[in-house]
């Protein structure tokens, strides 16, 4: 069946406090996102029930978020390059409890984990590397998509420091907003300069 997403709760410009559950992600549904990070196919089903609480206020900024339970079942692991399919990696079920995540203190607390039958098959190739090493995807280019074939635009702000922003596409007067050095920069492709 299909994932159920519920959110209740208080929410306004400068805080939320919000109740979360998640039933039922198959982790197929993220493959695109999954496939930035890493080469094989990635299958199982995640539910979690969980609130988070976000506040922007001045001297009583927070973001955390608290799981009461979050489980990952039936995961799946499939590297099929060059050989018949099999699951490199799998478990039946991992479930968390009374997790505790403080996003500015940068601190992860994990009341309790099961893992349910897990499975890894590692081998070494023949320059002596493990399998799981290619498994995560290549890094991005950090100045932006090779495909992407838009010339980038420049744009001169008031105090003649010159931007150039890339990878905009055929977006006509994208605003990218970007801190530095206490100024606004603002990004449009050429078309909308």
């Amino acid at each position: 069946g299909a994932a159920t997403l519920s959110v209740g709760g208080q929410a306004s410009d400068h805080e939320a406090k919000l109740d979360i559950e998640l039933a039922g992600l198959n982790l197929q549904a993220l493959a695109p996102y999954l496939a930035q990070a890493l080469t094989p196919r990635v299958d199982g089903k995640v539910s979690a029930k969980g609130s988070l609480d976000w506040s922007n206020a001045p001297g009583a900024e927070r973001l955390q978020f608290v799981l009461a339970s979050a489980t990952l079942d039936a995961l799946q692991v499939r590297d099929d390059q060059g050989r018949a399919r099999r699951d490199d990696a799998s478990l039946d079920r991992l479930a968390l409890t009374d997790v505790n995540i403080d996003v500015p203190a940068r601190r992860v607390v994990i009341g309790g984990a099961k893992l349910v039958k897990p499975f890894v098959a590692m081998a070494r190739d023949a320059q002596g590397e493990l399998n799981l090493a290619g498994w995560l995807a290549a890094p991005q280019d950090p100045e932006g998509d090779p495909t992407d074939t838009t010339e980038p635009a420049e744009e001169e702000i008031d105090d003649g420091v010159r931007v150039r922003c890339r990878g905009l596409g055929d977006v006509q007067d994208t605003e990218h907003r970007q801190q530095r050095q206490g100024q606004q920069r603002r990004c449009c492709n050429r078309n909308g300069l």
